[in-house]
C-alpha cells in the first residue's frame, strides 16, 4: 500500500497499537483511530503525533472511508465499528499482518519469543544492534528507557520484534508471531500461559513448533538451554542453533563468576567453556542474565564486535515497569514491575533481593 493512504486503527490506545499508529504516521500514512478507553499516556502520545482519535466504537468513525482498517485483537466480532467495516466492504487486517506487509517485507526480522523475558530481551537486542551501528528498527510491547518509546524506524536491515504467542485477532486465532517472517529468533523458554486461549502446554508447543519451522536455512535460533521444552521445539528447525543458559552444563554460552554490586551485576561470559570476557549490566538477576546471554550469543553469530556489545550491555537502562525504580520515600524504595506469571514473579523477587540485600 502506497504511503499517503488512509489507515484507521480500531482499538488504537493500547501500548502496541498506539506505537504502531506512530510508526504508520512516521512512514507517511494518514492515520486515525478509535477506542473505548482513552487515557494517558497513550492518549497524550497520539495527540502529540497529531493522530485523530474517535472516542467509542461507532459506524460514523469510518465516514472518511479509510483505505485500510487495522483491527486490534481486543475487538470482538459483534463490535459495531467492525460490522460497519464489513458492511462497507472496506479492506481490513490485523496489526501483526499489517506490520508484516507494510514494514517487514524487505527487512531481516529478529523475533524474540517465549513465555518470559520477551520485552527486556527485545529491548536489549535493539539497543545492542543500534550501538553496534546496525541502525535497526524495532517494535516492542513495552517502553525501553534508553529510547522513551516502544518503536523505531531505522535504515538498517534488522527489524527487532517482540513475538507474542497470543492470538492475532477475532478473525485470525493464530499467534501473532507467525506473521513476522523471522530471519533469526531468540527463544527464551516455553511454559504454560494464556489459559484463556490455550488448553494445555502441548497446544502452546505446537504453535512454537510452527514458528521455528518458519526460519530459513541461513537463519539462526538462540535458545535457552535451561528450558527443556524450548530445546525440544528447536529440533524441528532447519537452521543453525545457539544454546545459552546458566544451569544446563551442555549450553554453548554461559555466565559464571556472577557478582551483584549495588545497582550493577558483573559476570564472565563463556563460549564452549572458553572465557570471552568480563562484562557488567545495570539490569540484574539470573533471569536477566539469561536474557543477556540470549542477546550476546545472537550478536556473536551476527558478527558484531564483542567489545561494542559489552559497552551496550553496560549502557542499557532497562524497560519501563520491569524492576523499574518508581520512587524512594522516607527510606522506602518502591519498585514497579509488570510480572504476573508465577515464574516471572519468583525470578523478579529473587533479583530484587540481590539488588537490595
Amino acid at each position: 500500500m502506497n504511503e499517503g493512504k488512509k489507515v484507521h486503527i480500531i482499538a488504537v490506545c493500547g501500548t502496541a497499537m498506539a506505537s504502531y499508529a506512530g510508526m504508520l504516521k512516521e512512514r507517511g500514512y494518514a492515520v486515525s483511530g478509535s477506542d473505548q478507553n482513552m487515557y494517558p499516556p497513550m492518549s497524550d502520545q497520539l495527540a502529540a503525533l497529531g493522530i485523530q482519535v474517535f472516542e467509542g466504537y461507532r459506524p460514523e468513525n469510518l465516514a472518511h472511508r479509510p483505505d485500510l482498517v487495522v483491527v486490534g485483537n481486543t475487538i470482538k466480532k459483534d463490535n459495531p465499528e467492525l460490522n460497519e467495516v464489513l458492511r462497507l466492504g472496506l479492506p481490513y487486517t490485523s496489526f501483526p499482518a499489517s506490520l508484516s506487509e507494510l514494514f517487514l517485507q524487505d527487512r531481516q526480522p529478529l523475533v524474540i519469543a517465549g513465555t518470559h523475558g520477551k520485552t527486556t530481551t527485545t529491548s536489549l537486542a535493539a539497543w545492542v544492534l543500534h550501538q553496534c551501528g546496525a541502525d535497526p528498527s524495532f517494535m516492542i510491547g513495552g517502553i525501553p528507557l534508553n529510547y522513551g518509546r516502544s518503536y523505531r524506524l531505522g535504515q538498517g536491515q534488522p527489524f527487532v520484534i517482540e513475538g507474542d504467542e497470543y492470538s492475532t485477532s477475532c478473525f485470525d486465532r493464530a499467534p501473532k508471531f507467525l506473521h513476522y517472517r523471522p530471519t533469526n529468533l531468540i527463544l527464551t523458554g516455553i511454559e504454560y500461559d494464556h489459559a484463556d486461549i490455550y488448553d494445555s502446554l502441548e497446544s502452546i508447543v505446537l504453535e512454537f513448533t510452527r514458528l521455528v519451522k518458519l526460519l530459513p536455512p541461513e537463519g539462526i535460533i538462540s535458545v535457552c538451554a535451561d528450558n527443556q521444552t524450548a530445546l525440544d521445539v528447536v529440533q524441528y528447525a532447519c537452521c543453525g542453533t545457539e544454546t545459552y543458559g546458566l544451569y544446563n552444563p551442555n549450553a554453548k554460552w554461559t555466565a559464571k563468576n556472577i557478582d551483584f554490586n549495588g545497582s550493577t551485576m558483573t559476570f564472565s561470559i563463556f563460549c564452549n567453556k572458553v572465557e570471552i570476557g568480563r562484562y557488567a549490566s545495570a539490569i540484574v538477576g539470573e533471569h536477566n542474565l539469561q536474557n543477556i546471554l540470549g542477546v550476546f550469543s545472537m550478536a556473536m553469530r551476527l558478527g558484531l564486535d564483542k567489545d561494542q556489545v559489552g559497552a551496550a550491555l553496560l549502557s542499557f537502562q532497562g524497560v519501563k515497569r520491569r524492576m523499574e525504580l518508581f520512587a524512594e520515600v522516607s527510606g522506602v524504595t518502591i519498585i514497579d514491575d509488570f510480572a504476573h506469571h508465577p515464574t516471572a514473579i519468583r525470578e523478579t523477587v529473587k533479583a530484587i533481593r540481590h539488588k537490595y540485600p
